[in-house]
Order: C-alpha cells, then sequence, then structure tokens
C-alpha cells in the first residue's frame, strides 16, 4: 500500500479498500453512473485522473481518458492497477464485451421508432429510415451548393 501513501490526504481520506479495490466515498457527480470529484491543484478534477497523475504520471490536460481493465467493474475504483490510459474506443469497446453497453439493448431508433438494422461487413447498428432521410437532405444540400 505504499502507492497510497504518495496521495494527498485530501485524496487519501476519501478511499476505503475493499477487496484490493480503492473505492471513492468522497463527492460524486449527479448522473447514472456516477465518477467522484476532489479539489486538486486548485480546480475539481476526477480523483482516478488525479490519481494516475500522481502514481503513473497522467498529464491531467491530456485528451485521453482514464479507462477502468475490464476485470474491474467498480466505476468508483480508482486503484491505478485497476486503470488504464485510453481512448473512448476502447471504453465502447470494453463496454460491448462485458454485456454494459445500453445503446445494444435498443432496438428501436428514438428519433422515428425504425427498426435498427445491423451492417454485415462493419456490425454498425443503424435505422434505416434515418439514414435514408440523412441521404436525401444530404443530396438536397449538394444540389444547393452548385
Amino acid at each position: 500500500m505504499e502507492a497510497l501513501d504518495k496521495l494527498p490526504e485530501n485524496i487519501k481520506f476519501k478511499l476505503e479498500i475493499v477487496d484490493n479495490h480503492w473505492l471513492w466515498t468522497g463527492g460524486t457527480t449527479n448522473s447514472s453512473h456516477p465518477k467522484g470529484r476532489v479539489r486538486f491543484n486548485g480546480s475539481m478534477e476526477y480523483p482516478h485522473r488525479v490519481i494516475m497523475h500522481i502514481l503513473r504520471g497522467f498529464r491531467l490536460d491530456s485528451k485521453l481518458q482514464i479507462n477502468h481493465q475490464r476485470e474491474c467493474t467498480e466505476s468508483l475504483c480508482c486503484n491505478p492497477d485497476h486503470l488504464y490510459i485510453g481512448d473512448q474506443q476502447e471504453n465502447v469497446e470494453d463496454s460491448i464485451a462485458l454485456g454494459h453497453n445500453k445503446e445494444l439493448k435498443k432496438t428501436q431508433c428514438s428519433t422515428c421508432g425504425g427498426k435498427y438494422s445491423t451492417s454485415p461487413t462493419t456490425g454498425h447498428r443503424y435505422c434505416q429510415r434515418c439514414k435514408n432521410l440523412r441521404r436525401s437532405l444530404w443530396r438536397i444540400d449538394e444540389r444547393h451548393k452548385k
């Protein structure tokens, strides 16, 4: 636990160690997928980003994000051994692999109510009605540009 000793008191004080998870017990965002919030160097930050900054050299101004390893499903876990530096695409792939991606559970388009289709080549899901509408609007727009 010597990694914990490197953390500032205001962060260490709000972590509860449970089964090798460093669970954030401080303030969180109000959302269906809550994230912790902590003051660090004069601004509000996500604690898992701050911990990765202190212990792994992650730059807080980076466009990359901190994702959970697939083995850790505790959204408030801040253990750096359970986290990795990645991007949104990797995060989505992880959520799909774990069956947590709510978009995959939808069967109808929220815009028009049409059924989703799946591309046989890419596997992407789309609404054919909305795709046709977008294509028609694009053609109209292209004609007006000429």
